[in-house]
Formats: structure tokens, sequence, C-alpha cells
């Protein structure tokens, strides 16, 4: 079409141009405005060419970008599914590793509650046992006190009786270490304070003092000490004591005995 209108309008233009150089303006006129009807028609043409180029350019690229659009949206609606997809997967190992770390604490749990168990019965038992043997120990330095005891009495010999005397009261020493034990709570040390109030007490009954004759005065710190210490400290105490009791109140004399112990960094001072 556009090659038709070329043509036209070129041949409008010679026809025209003859026209005016044969004289005849008339025609050259008409002829003159057909290439001018053909030539607008023709710039029309173009224009719309152009329009139309433009246009279908534009639906074009239009069209593109919804592609290019709907393609991101498709993009970004698999990219959430993906997304999602690993977060339940990331959950449900979660839950899972949750659960089976819950299962293995359990099982932990049970384990030790077991173990505590068969300790705290085996704990028993030797408590038990370490209780029993020591009110053994005691009966038996109890049967041999009073073994010496009867012994005294077919002894005239003061010497002798003296002696007799002295080791009961050395044996009713370390038996009254095995009572204590056996008798409180901690098996494995003495309270201190107890065991001299009992020991000194003994001996007093021991030597017929009276109260108002000697007066005892013990000033003993808070004190649990292992058998391994008590008992040379409490044969040291029953002599001490013992020789006291004989030689230092003869007749009717009153007087008092002092006993201190204490703590001093690491050693025990006994007065």
């Amino acid at each position: 079409a556009i090659d038709h209108t070329e043509q036209l309008k070129e041949s409008h233009r010679e026809l025209s141009e003859l026209y005016s150089q044969l004289g005849n303006f008339e025609k050259a006129l008409i002829h003159q405005k057909q290439f001018k009807i053909a030539s607008d028609e023709m710039l029309s043409t173009e224009q719309d060419k152009a329009m139309m180029d433009a246009l279908t350019k534009y639906e074009s690229e239009n069209n593109q970008q919804k592609i290019a659009l709907l393609e991101s949206q498709n993009d970004i609606a698999n990219l959430k599914l993906t997304a999602s997809r690993l977060r339940g997967l990331i959950f449900g190992f979660g839950l899972l590793g949750f659960a089976l770390l819950s299962i293995l604490l359990f099982r932990l749990y049970r384990r030790i509650q077991s173990q505590n168990a068969l300790i705290s019965k085996s704990l028993g038992e030797k408590e038990i046992l370490l209780r029993e043997i020591h009110h053994r120990v005691k009966n038996n330095l109890q049967l041999i006190c009073s073994l010496l005891g009867l012994q005294t009495e077919h002894v005239s010999d003061k010497v002798a009786l003296g002696a007799l005397q002295e080791g009961q009261d050395r044996v009713q020493s370390m038996a009254l270490i095995h009572q204590n034990l056996y008798q409180e709570d901690n098996l494995t040390g003495v309270d201190m304070k107890d065991y001299f109030v009992q020991l000194i007490n003994n001996l007093f009954d021991s030597y017929n003092i009276r109260e108002d004759q000697v007066i005892l005065k013990l000033e003993i710190g808070e004190l649990n000490l292992d058998v391994d210490t008590v008992i040379p400290i409490g044969l040291v105490v029953n002599e001490l004591i013992s020789n006291s009791l004989k030689y230092a109140f003869p007749g009717d004399i009153k007087g008092e005995i002092k006993v201190f112990l204490k703590e001093e960094g690491d050693q025990l001072k006994l007065t």
C-alpha cells in the first residue's frame, strides 16, 4: 500500500510539472493538489505504521515483562515452597533429635537413680556392718573390763590391785570410743566433748571422788576426731586424770581439775 501511494504521489507530481510547462495551470494545480493529498496520506500512513510498530513493540515488551514477572513470581513461589519444606524438615529433625535426647536423658536418669539406689543400699549395709563391728569391739572391751574387775576381788596386794584398776580404766577409755561411734550418726568420728565427759566421770566413779571434793572444768572445742587420733588422746587423758585423782588430793583436800583441748592450725593442743 505504501509503494502504491508513493507511485501515485510521484505521478501527480510529474503531471503537475508537465501541465505547468505546457501552460495548463489549472490541471497542473489539480495534480499539485492530488500530489499534496497523496503526500499527506503517505505521511499519515507512515505515522500510523510507526505508531503501530511502537504499539506492537510496547505490547511485545509489556508481554515480555508480564512473562518475566510471572516467572519471577513462580520462582518466588517455588523458593517459598522449598523454604517451607526445608523448615518442615528442620523442625522434624529437631523434634526427632529432642525426642531422642529426652529418651537418652530419661534412661540416664533412670540408670543414675538405679545406681544411687544400689550405692545407698551398699552404704546402708556397710553402715550397719560398721556399727555392728564397733558394738562388738565395745562389748569385747567391756568383757575384758569386767574380767579385770572380777580379778580385783581376789587380789589383796595394793600394787597389783592398782595395776588392775589402771588396766581396767584404760580398757574402759577405749570401750567408750567404740560405744560413741556405734551410737552416733557419724561412724568415723568421735565428739570429743561428750567423750571426755564420760571418760572423766567414769574415772571419778572408779576412784570414789565426790562432786564437792574435786571440781571438773572442761573446755573442749567443737571437735570430731577419728579413732586413730582419739585412742592415744584418751589414753593420755586417762593416765593424767588417774594420777591426779590418786596423788593430787590426799585425804579430804579439795581442788579442781581443768582439761583443755582445742585446735590450733593443723595441730591439737591438750592441757
